[in-house]
């Protein structure tokens, strides 16, 4: 499965159990001829949700995928915030995370 293939299920899976969830894509973009610099915050996560009422922030990495310092940072906000953050290597894994926490 590809890191689009993981996001795209674990959206879907969120979708179908009635969370708020957004996909973010930070990338620049072409405006005018010039390219404009992304407004979300750097580092910030692949998948933004709200599950049973908490904050759920979702990175994305697949194989020798790793996190970057940036996403580190990020990361330690959203903890510090009391939100939670959590790293998807796998569907099967994330399901088994989700059920843990959310299916109480």
């Amino acid at each position: 499965m590809t890191a689009n293939e993981l996001t795209s299920a674990i959206k879907q899976f969120l979708e179908l159990n009635k969370c708020h969830v957004e996909r973010v894509n930070n990338i620049s973009r072409q405006v005018k001829g010039r390219w404009v610099k992304s407004a979300m915050m750097r580092g910030t996560a692949d998948i933004h949700a709200i599950i049973k009422g908490k904050p759920v922030m979702i990175e994305v990495k697949i194989g020798k995928d790793r996190q970057s310092i940036y996403q580190k940072i990020y990361q330690k906000s959203v903890e510090n915030s009391k939100g939670i953050y959590y790293i998807a290597k796998d569907f099967d894994s994330f399901y088994e995370w989700y059920n843990l926490n959310f299916k109480k």
